[in-house]
């Protein structure tokens, strides 16, 4: 990696407190980004987002994933319990292992723990309120569920993440019904 050397001055009684607060308000932007979609706020991103490495540009879309934490963040806001699921009682945990291609795209997705090695990323709990009288069963083989993991999984943009390139990832999906 090149060292960035600057062709522009500053001309500032006290360069310090320039440095200190540029370093501040990147702290404050991503401390305060990070709250807001961890707190479920943070829906959707508009604008573009360009990153240049090297001397090669890079442009990342927006729609790409570019870190594990986009991925949960991604499925946590994409996933539902399905409705006919919960009013019949259906709970459980679905695990599902995706083959991630060369390019960053889900290839093919497996119910069965693969041969070879995959990588496991945090579980993702899903929600809801079973309605009223309803017995809850759990069970790891319920389609709808299954169908919804399946479903948020294969909905996923490209993955701009190189470690994963060609691995597979296992996907663990908890589906919980709170009674009223």
């Amino acid at each position: 990696m090149k060292d960035i050397e600057s062709s522009t001055s500053v001309s500032h009684p006290y360069p310090g407190v320039i440095a200190i607060s540029l370093c501040f308000a990147v702290f404050f932007v991503i401390t305060v980004e990070a709250q807001i979609a961890e707190a479920g706020y943070l829906k959707t991103v508009t604008g573009s987002t360009a990153a240049t490495i090297s001397e090669d540009a890079v442009t990342v879309s927006d729609d790409d994933l570019c870190s594990i934490n986009a991925i949960r963040r991604f499925l946590a806001r994409n996933i539902t319990y399905p409705k006919a699921a919960a009013e019949e009682g259906q709970a459980g945990t679905v695990e599902l292992y995706a083959r991630i291609s060369n390019n960053g795209r889900v290839n093919e997705i497996l119910e069965l723990q693969p041969v070879r090695d995959y990588i496991e990323l945090d579980e993702i709990v899903v929600v809801t309120y079973a309605p009223e009288g309803i017995r809850i069963c759990q069970s790891a083989r319920h389609t709808a569920l299954i169908e919804e993991s399946r479903r948020a999984v294969m909905s996923m943009p490209r993955c701009d993440i190189q470690e994963i390139f060609g691995q597979t990832l296992k996907f663990t999906f908890r589906f919980v019904l709170q009674q009223p």
